[in-house]
């Protein structure tokens, strides 16, 4: 006698469909990731696994938003699957579990087979409590592993523990600007910038709230600045910055991540740009900058003749780029923001063009503010385009910039990240 194993699907996008188990690992979810990908929004993105063992299957949930449940119980530990097992993943999915024996035929040599009972456990009593005890014990989960995650890499320097607790597909979605690469080795490589410049640095978890397998924390770092950190030379200066992440956890190790610091007050803070309580000149400044000004500051740029260059962008200005791309971050110099310029010509076979938008330019004091038009394609990928509105803000000394920074708001901002990315996601032809 063979047992074979089967997921059926009573409930769902596809009812009626029999899927064979073979893995010795499936994932369900909403993710095309998985293994079983099922489309409904009440699943998270990896919601669920069946581990195979001597016996037949296991069940565990990963951390999901909405629960796993079999026979209409809440799973708190992997589970052992029977046949007939009623698995609800979400609010609208309904698996049945099948265990398939295989007897030989007794004239034909076909197989016969047969279903084994349905064995049916009790129905859900007191869900509710069971779900919450869930629910806490996850939330624990996250805070134990994260808490593990500040002391031992950030404040202790123990850069081995990313193996255990990030996941190889790690993937960055930002923080501040910063280029974080994938996995492991790139969250070390992060940090370690982070050590080098403040030796002294210690990391807080202020907050941390758990919600399914996605947690969002409050954290602050407090160090002082003797070593360079991304261009700019040690000042000594004590900064303290607090920043909020967004991580995704599968299977106890983070796989995904998103950060928001305030990189503009931290570089503040080692006197790299100037704030307002810093630098009374400022207040000195006076500029008579028109938006013909303005508009002649970027003709200068798009013609490449340096001279025109000079009389408009300022040799130690500071530019910012947004996004969470290659091309993201902080330009210290007017080399750098030029050789940024000259990287954007390359990715886009230099068919990115900046076309201001007639009227939409604004001066005040020493800052104007301006809307453009940005086009372009991709090199060797004609089809792969971008076409945004992105606001600048400039301010000016002696006629000159000293400082930038752009600003693309909703889904340009997707696009944006898309384009300047290895993504082979190609931008729809209307807006």
């Amino acid at each position: 006698m063979a047992n074979t194993f089967q997921i059926v699907i009573k409930k769902g996008p596809t009812p009626g469909q029999v899927i064979d188990l073979k893995e010795d690992e499936v994932t369900l979810g909403r993710e095309p990731g998985n293994v079983l990908t099922i489309n409904d929004k009440g699943l998270s993105r990896f919601h669920a696994r069946l581990i195979k063992t001597d016996a037949g299957y296991t069940l565990e949930d990963l951390g999901s938003k909405n629960g796993t449940f079999v026979n209409d119980t809440v799973i708190v530990s992997p589970r052992p699957l029977l046949n007939g097992d009623q698995i609800s993943i979400g609010e609208n999915v309904t698996l049945e579990f099948r265990k398939v024996s295989s007897y030989p035929g007794s004239t034909s040599g076909m197989a016969s087979s047969k279903v084994e009972e349905t064995v049916m456990l009790p129905s859900r009593a007191v869900l509710q409590d069971e779900l919450n005890k869930v629910v806490k014990a996850h939330a624990e989960e996250h805070r134990v592993l994260f808490s593990r995650w500040f002391e031992e890499l950030w404040n202790k320097k123990n850069y081995a523990i990313t193996r255990e607790l990030v996941a190889p597909e790690f993937t960055a979605h930002g923080a501040g600007g910063q280029d974080i690469k994938q996995g492991p080795d790139g969250v070390a490589g992060m940090v370690k910038v982070w050590h080098q410049a403040f030796p002294d640095g210690r990391m807080t978890m202020d907050d941390i709230i758990t919600e399914g397998e996605m947690s969002a924390i409050r954290m602050t770092f407090r160090g002082t600045h003797t070593g360079e950190f991304y261009g700019v030379p040690a000042s000594h200066k004590k900064v303290e910055v607090t920043s909020i992440g967004i991580d995704r956890v599968v299977g106890g190790k983070i796989c995904e991540g998103w950060g928001e610091l305030n990189m503009l007050g931290m570089m503040q803070q080692m006197g790299a740009i100037p704030s307002p309580d810093q630098a009374p000149q400022m207040h000195e400044i006076e500029a008579s900058i028109t938006p013909e000004h303005v508009g002649e500051a970027y003709a200068a740029l798009s013609s490449g003749d340096m001279d025109r260059i000079r009389q408009y962008w300022a040799e130690n200005m500071v530019w910012q780029v947004p996004g969470h791309n290659e091309l993201s971050g902080w330009y210290y110099s007017r080399d750098e923001f030029l050789a940024f310029m000259g990287k954007v010509g390359e990715l886009s076979d230099h068919s990115f063009h900046m076309d201001m938008i007639s009227g939409k330019v604004l001066v005040t004091g020493d800052y104007s503010v301006d809307l453009t038009r940005n086009r372009g394609h991709r090199k060797d990928a004609p089809d792969k385009t971008m076409d945004i509105e992105v606001a600048h803000v400039l301010r000016w000394r002696d006629g000159k910039v000293i400082a930038g920074k752009g600003a693309i708001f909703g889904d340009g901002a997707t696009e944006y990240d898309q384009f300047w990315s290895h993504s082979p996601a190609v931008t729809p032809s209307t807006h």
